[in-house]
C-alpha cells in the first residue's frame, strides 16, 4: 500500500475512534448522540473495508450484524431499556467488528455500563457539586425519580475504543 492510500486508510480508522469519542462526549454532556454522527460512523467502515480488501460477500455480512444490533436494539428501545442513540451508536458501530469479537464486546459494554451506572448512582446520590451538574445537568435528576437516565453510549464508545487494536480492518503497521 502507498504512503497516500496507508495515510487515507489510517485517517477512516482515525474517524471511527474520533466518532466514538464524540458520542461519548455529546451523550456524557446531553444524553443525545446525533443522528448524523451514527451514520458516519457506519458509512466510513466502507472505505476502511474496500481498503483491507474485504470481499462484498463479507462486506454485506458485517452490515447485516449491524441491521440485527439495531432491530435488537429497536426492541429494548420500545421497552424503555435503552436510548434511541444507545442503539443507533450500537449499530453503527458494529460492522467494524470482526466476528469473533462480538462476544467480547457486548461483555466489555456490559462492564462498563455497570461501572457508570454505579458512578453515576454515587453522583446523585452525594448530589455532586453544582460544577459538575454545570456539565452535566442530567445528573441533578433523582436517582428515584421520573427519569433514570445514564449516558450508556459512553460504555458502548469505551468498549469499541477498547477493542481497537484487535480489529483486522486496520490498516498494516
Amino acid at each position: 500500500m502507498g504512503s497516500l492510500a496507508s495515510i487515507f486508510h489510517w485517517s477512516v480508522a482515525g474517524a471511527y475512534a474520533g466518532g466514538l469519542l464524540y458520542a461519548a462526549i455529546s451523550d456524557a454532556r446531553s444524553l443525545v448522540i446525533p443522528n448524523w454522527l451514527c451514520a458516519a460512523i457506519a458509512i466510513a467502515f466502507l472505505p476502511a473495508a474496500w481498503m483491507t480488501g474485504l470481499p462484498w460477500s463479507e462486506l454485506g455480512q458485517h452490515y447485516a450484524i449491524g441491521g440485527a444490533f439495531l432491530l435488537a436494539g429497536a426492541v429494548l428501545f420500545a421497552m424503555r431499556v435503552m436510548g434511541g442513540g444507545d442503539v443507533k451508536l450500537l449499530a453503527a458501530m458494529t460492522p467494524w467488528l470482526d466476528y469473533n469479537l462480538i462476544g467480547k464486546f457486548l461483555i466489555l459494554v456490559a462492564l462498563f455500563g455497570g461501572a457508570l451506572a454505579i458512578m453515576v448512582m454515587l453522583l446523585r446520590r452525594v448530589q455532586a457539586g453544582s460544577h459538575i451538574r454545570t456539565w452535566f445537568p442530567w445528573l441533578g435528576e433523582s436517582a428515584s425519580g421520573p427519569s433514570q437516565s445514564i449516558p450508556y453510549g459512553v460504555a458502548i464508545a469505551a468498549a469499541g475504543l477498547w477493542l481497537l487494536p484487535q480489529l483486522s480492518i486496520l490498516p498494516p503497521h
